[in-house]
């Protein structure tokens, strides 16, 4: 079974999406560029391969999410499951990859390393790493996220506050 994840980033007019495919429970994965003028069904353009790993890789390229930093610099964090979140330089031009810095972000500590779902966001000087997804707009910072609740799968969403350090907190 194939599995598809996606995340989004509209950057000037160009829409730009980074997606993954894995052969489920293994670390045969890949992640990959497309790139549309409008982001319309029907007009995207595969960019091509930006990382993947292989059964003897210690991560997965799985998970993708997409960030520019303050100074328009792109980066993908990705990662799910084996030894934890990772990050790598795009280049902005381009969108693939940006020489072979591999930086580990994220793990877990004890029997399992596994992180799963990057998201990060840029929220004033700060950048915040999260496992569910955040949604920014003109009013708020929304947490989307999903949990079990006596073996019922839900979907949670809270709003995102920022105390006076700049943590942010859930209400």
């Amino acid at each position: 079974m194939a599995r598809f994840l996606v995340s989004l980033v509209t950057m000037l007019v160009t829409a730009v999406i980074a997606y993954a495919a894995s052969t489920f429970g293994s670390r045969n994965s890949a992640i990959f560029l497309a790139t549309s003028a409008t982001g319309a069904s029907g007009t995207w353009a595969n960019q091509g391969l930006v990382i993947s790993t292989t059964s003897a890789s210690s991560y997965n390229a799985i998970d993708p999410n997409l960030v520019t930093d303050a100074a328009g610099n792109w980066w993908l964090s990705f990662g799910s499951f084996w030894n934890g979140i990772k990050l790598i330089p795009l280049n902005s031009s381009a969108g693939l990859r940006s020489g072979s810095v591999l930086y580990s972000i994220a793990q877990r500590t004890g029997a399992s390393t596994a992180v799963e779902a990057p998201f990060i966001f840029r929220h004033g000087s700060y950048y915040y790493l999260w496992h569910q997804a955040v949604i920014t707009d003109s009013d708020a910072d929304v947490l989307f996220y999903h949990y079990a609740d006596n073996g019922a799968l839900l979907l949670g969403i809270n709003l995102i506050a920022y105390d006076g350090a700049g943590w942010p907190y859930v209400y």
